[in-house]
């Protein structure tokens, strides 16, 4: 079962932070290896940032995706059953969620391991770590290879399907990503790069399986009751850590 089949079938840990999902911007291009042959799909919410509800704004104000539970039971879903104006409803979309092999090229300081993107078509000369400030001039840029999550909607979704109707399996060859815009305006492309095998073990050790992350306890939403917090205005993190 590829994309196409995955993310058409109706679908139903540990604590992550931003920095284990692959972070893309328009100041550069990223380069990505999906690693797993079919995605984990979900539902979710998502909350803009200082979106208030019960009178405090949900997430201590940082707002965010909120994996929805199921309409008969999700506090987000419930709040938008009370809500005569369209408009303000929180909707939900359609998601996945995969490894990916992070080969976007980077800049690594030799001193402190900081790690520079390119942008403007030029790699910064001079560590950017304020504690550093090491000369980086004479280093060249090399992939990151750093296991991440990619999770998104069916736009992406759809590229992928159409690649791999094109070319065969995503995983067999690299895929370049660009990024539009900010926010709820962000627009992304991925574009096919050539078919190359790739050794996991020469690239991420004897240990590269261990490194992968669960994405189906990623997609699986949290305690009806830790959503109700969250969507409440108490911060993500102090409610998973407790």
């Amino acid at each position: 079962m590829g994309f196409k089949e995955k993310f058409a079938t109706p679908s139903r840990s540990r604590v992550r932070t931003g920095s284990d999902y692959l972070q893309t911007t328009p100041d550069h291009p990223s380069v990505i290896r999906i690693m797993d042959e079919e995605p984990s799909v979900c539902w979710s919410h998502y909350i803009p940032k200082g979106h208030t509800t019960t009178g405090k704004p949900v997430n201590n104000g940082k707002g965010g995706s909120i994996i929805c539970p199921g309409p008969s039971v999700c506090p987000v879903c419930q709040w938008n059953n009370e809500q005569t104006d369209d408009k303000k409803k929180l909707r939900s979309r359609r998601q996945f969620a995969v490894n990916v092999l992070d080969k976007t090229p980077v800049v690594k300081c030799e001193e402190c391991g900081e790690e520079h993107y390119e942008v403007n078509d030029e790699y910064p000369t001079v560590c950017t770590n304020p504690e550093c400030g090491a000369d980086i001039s004479e280093l060249s840029p090399e992939p990151r290879n750093k296991v991440q999550i990619f999770m998104k909607g069916k736009s992406i979704a759809d590229q992928i399907v159409d690649i791999e109707s094109e070319f065969g399996p995503v995983t067999d060859r690299d895929l370049k990503l660009t990024t539009r815009g900010k926010g709820t305006e962000t627009r992304m492309r991925c574009y096919p790069q050539k078919e190359e095998a790739i050794d996991y073990v020469d690239v991420l050790g004897e240990d590269w399986e261990e490194q992968k992350y669960d994405v189906e306890n990623v997609v699986k939403p949290l305690e009806i009751e830790q959503i109700r917090r969250i969507f409440n205005g108490e911060d993500f993190f102090d409610v998973v850590k407790g």
